[in-house]
């Protein structure tokens, strides 16, 4: 199998290319996002998160039944106490400051 030689000022080149593209992209939609209200993420990240390992089937049972908690052979993780799923679709829309 033949190797291909890089010419660094080719990868430049198209590195220059690429980022000038870029800058002209972000463009055309700043135009569009000025005065757009600011979107602001609350962290749901985990406080911590902990790996346990079960030596049998009877230690897992047993620590299941010790917080309370349904698992079957799939469960990966879990959130202690309990994150209830929420699917209100109120939660997802946009609401503008000025009609509340």
């Amino acid at each position: 199998m033949k190797r291909k030689k890089f010419d660094i000022l080719t990868i430049q080149s198209r590195v220059a290319k690429i980022e000038k593209r870029g800058a002209h992209n972000e463009e055309w939609w700043h135009k569009y996002w000025i005065g757009m209200p600011e979107f602001i993420q609350k962290d749901f990240s985990p406080y911590c998160e902990i790996t346990v390992a079960f030596p049998d089937q009877l230690s897992m049972d047993l620590f299941f039944e010790a917080i309370n908690k349904k698992y079957s052979r799939r469960t990966k993780r879990l959130w202690f106490p309990s994150c209830p799923r929420k699917n209100d679709s109120a939660l997802w829309g946009y609401i503008d400051e000025d009609d509340q």
